[in-house]
């Protein structure tokens, strides 16, 4: 609850083994970011298309409230559809193409250890919708020290762990 509920515009990783229940924790958060704020533009992301159809998308479609339907769904776009008009855009993230020119209110990386830097970085600079959160949340498994590891918790850590670990 802490990772779903968390104010904090800080980047937020919720990081353990596998089966830790990250996917859908992003997906509520992910959720709840639609709902609290009319008109968002939240991006979801995993590096390949194949993991994010098969494990994030099927997640978000299930949870209890959300319903695929024509109306919230646009299959060619993979674009969910609030009832407020804020919409959550399922994006493989191994190119840049097409997130360069994204104005989001809230970015969620699912398996984050999965992509570049660069992305990361590059989807930061897009969270400047006015009116939305701004917030940024990953999870990830333990990939040894890697980009996240150095980001969360290695000597000089940009993001300290009272800022945006949780796990």
């Amino acid at each position: 609850s802490e990772f779903i509920l968390a104010k904090s515009p800080t980047p937020i990783l919720l990081d353990g083994g596998f089966g830790k229940g990250g996917t859908d924790a992003l997906c509520l958060w992910a959720y709840l970011q639609c709902e609290l704020y009319p008109n968002n533009l939240v991006l979801l992301g995993r590096e390949h298309y194949t993991d994010l159809a098969d494990s994030t998308m099927r997640s978000f479609f299930g949870l209890p409230y959300v319903q695929k339907t024509e109306r919230t769904w646009n299959e060619g776009r993979a674009t969910y559809r609030h009832h407020n008009g804020s919409e959550i855009l399922f994006r493989h993230l191994d190119e840049d193409a097409g997130l360069k020119n994204l104005n989001l209110g809230a970015v969620g990386i699912d398996q984050a250890e999965e992509i570049q830097p660069e992305r990361f970085d590059l989807l930061l600079g897009r969270l400047r919708r006015p009116h939305a959160s701004r917030q940024y949340r990953l999870t990830a498994n333990p990939n040894g020290h890697d980009w996240l590891w150095q980001l969360f918790y290695g000597d000089g850590a940009d993001l300290t762990e009272a800022e945006g670990v949780v796990g």
